[in-house]
């Protein structure tokens, strides 16, 4: 699971059937809500990432006509195709904060989502949306907003939440799509070693997986 395999990758590896990795994989799934920072402190970069609806591996009732694993969105950004992941990330931290919004990215479900893991004192940054100026405002934080077209705005800039969409991305490649119901879990197992910044071993993973909590630098 480190090594971001691919279940039938994984199978071949460890010389057992495909099913079986992938049962064993869902049972060593870490929670997301277990893994949020408490919170996001000093200047906090928040953007969306958005990926294909998917209803890989449902047979029945498909609320469109199937189509190829992979297969990209045919629009970009907000649309009924897509589902959108709410990031956040803390100024020289790797501690993100990531969910799956229940809608369209809005000043609801933005604010509803970062309040809890926001000070007062914290200063949001985030692209131009009008969804983050209601949130902060009814949030009571400051907030410096990226004018369209350009890549800061004095020393405010979202760089890392950017880079951190790069990383998400690049984990999920192998699957060629991830379930909608499951994203949250492959969300948390790339955090669980992203933000430790390669240091977590193997067996870091296995404890998780079994209740037991660890550290980055525990033996």
């Amino acid at each position: 699971m480190k090594d971001v395999l691919s279940v039938r990758d994984t199978a071949d590896r460890l010389g057992v059937h495909r099913n079986t990795a992938f049962r064993y994989r869902h049972l060593m799934m870490p929670l997301l809500e277990k893994h949020q920072p408490g919170e996001l402190l000093g200047v906090a970069e928040a953007d969306e990432a958005f990926f294909r609806r998917s209803y890989k591996g449902q047979k029945r009732g498909l609320p469109r006509p199937a189509h190829k694993r992979g297969t990209p969105a045919s629009k970009r950004g907000i649309s009924r195709e897509q589902v959108a992941v709410l990031t956040a990330v803390a100024r020289g931290s790797r501690d993100s904060f990531m969910v799956v919004l229940p809608s369209v990215p809005s000043a609801a479900t933005v604010g509803a989502a970062l309040g809890p893991v926001l000070k007062r004192d914290t200063v949001l940054v985030s692209d131009s949306a009008s969804a983050y100026k209601t949130a902060a405002k009814a949030l009571g934080i400051v907030l410096r907003q990226i004018p369209r077209g350009t890549h800061k705005l004095g020393p405010y800039h979202i760089q890392n939440v950017n880079a951190l969409h790069s990383r998400i991305k690049a984990s999920m490649r192998p699957f060629r799509g991830v379930a909608t119901k499951n994203l949250p879990f492959y969300l948390a197992w790339f955090r669980f070693f992203d933000r430790r910044g390669g240091t977590a071993k193997p067996y870091h993973f296995l404890l998780d997986a079994i209740g037991v909590p660890t550290g980055a630098n525990d033996d």
